[in-house]
């Protein structure tokens, strides 16, 4: 964990840290953002009966998601479950790297109809019908169990940039708390949510006031799991 000027979890609250961080960041397509997307917003809430009623998500540079301070709230041994996308997967590296994770392998969720058979939207070559999560590691902390594939066929969820139930199971069964997930989409019990549809907050605000022990739904107890403050 990183004890630039002080500012750290450890030395301002006596914290360790997060062991598992998950993260969707809203990356910014510009000229090269899919069929339909926004330059601007990605439509991270909406329904298929009123497209226009949507949460606006603002985007990110690739160089503000690597300014963010994950490293000043990980734990000296942790996961991060990095989520990516196609045109993104050099950055996610990048933004890997530049929170202090080194990059171990690609978890691939491959969508599928209940046939069984793909579940493809539009590409500018393939059809899409895949999403990518990198899975990188700091410090030394194994998986919880060595059974797991790289490749996991799961529906596809009708709600924009949503991942599935199934993946966060996943992600419980392979790495220990406590448990924190970067631009959220909702509460989970167990874990601490940060995003603006989770609390509404600028996601760099937020992370400060984790590292100082001051989030509102910061509900990590010292060498324990994570867990949020409406389930104490």
């Amino acid at each position: 964990m990183s004890e630039a000027n002080g500012n750290s979890l450890h030395s301002l609250v006596g914290l360790s840290g997060f062991r598992c961080i998950v993260a969707d960041p809203p990356w910014k397509y510009g000229a090269k953002r899919p069929f339909g997307a926004s330059k601007e917003f990605r439509p991270n809430s909406w329904n298929k009966t009123d497209i226009g009623a949507m949460t606006k998500y603002p985007l990110m540079t690739t160089e503000d998601i690597c300014a963010l301070p994950v490293a000043d709230v990980a734990d000296k041994d942790a996961h991060l479950y990095l989520w990516t996308t196609n045109a993104f997967m050099r950055e996610a590296h990048e933004v890997a790297e530049a929170w202090g994770f080194r990059q171990k392998t690609i978890l691939t969720w491959c969508k599928v109809k209940p046939d069984g058979t793909p579940s493809m939207k539009m590409g500018y070559y393939f059809r899409g019908a895949t999403e990518h999560c990198l899975f990188a590691v700091r410090g030394k902390m194994r998986l919880n169990v060595r059974t797991l594939p790289t490749a996991f066929l799961w529906p596809r969820i009708g709600q924009h940039s949503r991942k599935p139930d199934a993946f966060f199971e996943m992600v419980e069964t392979a790495t220990p708390g406590p448990r924190l997930e970067l631009f959220a989409r909702r509460a989970r019990p167990g874990w601490t949510t940060i995003g603006n549809e989770a609390d509404g907050m600028d996601i760099k605000d937020s992370l400060i006031l984790i590292a100082q022990g001051k989030h509102p739904c910061y509900g990590v107890e010292k060498h324990g799991e994570g867990r949020h403050e409406q389930d104490m």
